[in-house]
């Protein structure tokens, strides 16, 4: 769920100095819950909910409306566009709202992107290529 709680926690935490992860979403309930039924009930036992209705309830909270305006730091937001459990949509509706953050998008950094990408893009060229982002973001000038 970092896709999630990385930017939420930067929405709320100005000592956040950059922020970067896989799979960006803007609410946990349209982006997964919604998109991959199959997670529904690990996302209900998460939750503490006794049925999936009241996950679906309890999930809803999980939403960066009204916060990812709040986010200053920069943010690599990842994302698949072949991402079968993350709606990539929701990634894409996190860079437009967060217009207070320096904000790149990385394709190719979502669930099961390891299977679809060529052998050029491996998971450890995708890590490298997040390291050295925030590397460039974190060391001081």
């Amino acid at each position: 769920m970092g896709g999630y709680t990385a930017p939420r926690f930067a929405s709320g935490e100005k000592r956040c100095r950059a922020t970067a992860f896989w799979s960006g979403a803007y609410s946990l309930r349209e982006d997964i819950f919604d998109n991959f039924p199959p997670i529904r009930d690990r996302l209900r036992w998460l939750m503490g909910a006794k049925d999936l209705a009241e996950a679906k309830t309890k999930i809803a909270e999980f939403t960066l409306e009204g916060k990812a305006n709040q986010i200053e730091c920069p943010m690599l937001i990842g994302y698949s566009k072949d991402d079968r459990i993350m709606d990539p949509r929701g990634a894409f509706r996190l860079y437009e709202a967060a217009t207070r953050s320096k904000r790149e998008m990385l394709e190719g950094v979502g669930h099961d992107s390891g299977r679809v990408l060529s052998a050029s893009r491996t998971k450890a060229a995708r890590e490298v290529l997040m390291a050295d982002w925030m590397m460039k973001h974190l060391v001081a000038a």
